[in-house]
């Protein structure tokens, strides 16, 4: 139970300086992949439902990360300022999940003549590495996999 408070109280207080492994992460997955996932509870589910939307990771700064807006391919999510939800990066140690902070709105310049909605979020106080695969996902082209018959 302390230890669970204590992680209750790192969570919702401020903190002078982010773990550098913390920072590592976000930084790794910027590129490997340049995107992370947000974990967020499904409304209304009445078992663990849990709807996953991705995020393009912009910018991994000293106190906070900038991503765009969040979309599962389907809807865009706009984050609530001060909202808690899990995030996921894949690393090169893996998935590690972790819980942040929606800091704020943000406007990402792209160059042209309008900026690109994003959001600003805090860093998890901690990540968990909850993947069991040992080695970084390839993504293979359909050229390259394997094919299937059916014989009836």
């Amino acid at each position: 139970m302390p230890r669970f408070l204590s992680n209750l109280m790192d969570r919702f207080s401020e903190r002078e300086h982010v773990d550098p492994e913390v920072r590592q992460a976000f930084q790794q997955a910027l590129d490997l992949e340049g995107c992370i996932r947000l974990l967020i509870p499904e409304p209304g589910a009445q078992e663990q439902g849990i709807r996953v939307w991705r995020a393009g990771l912009v910018a991994v700064d000293a106190d906070s990360i900038t991503i765009d807006t969040p979309s599962d391919g389907r809807d865009r999510w706009q984050c609530d300022v001060g909202g808690t939800f899990e995030v996921a990066v894949l690393t090169r140690r893996g998935r590690q999940c972790g819980l942040t902070q929606c800091l704020e709105r943000t406007s990402i310049q792209t160059g042209g003549s309008k900026s690109m909605p994003g959001w600003k979020l805090a860093y998890p106080p901690t990540l968990t590495v909850n993947e069991r695969r040992r080695a970084h996902r390839v993504s293979v082209g359909f050229d390259l996999a394997p094919r299937a018959g059916i014989i009836d």
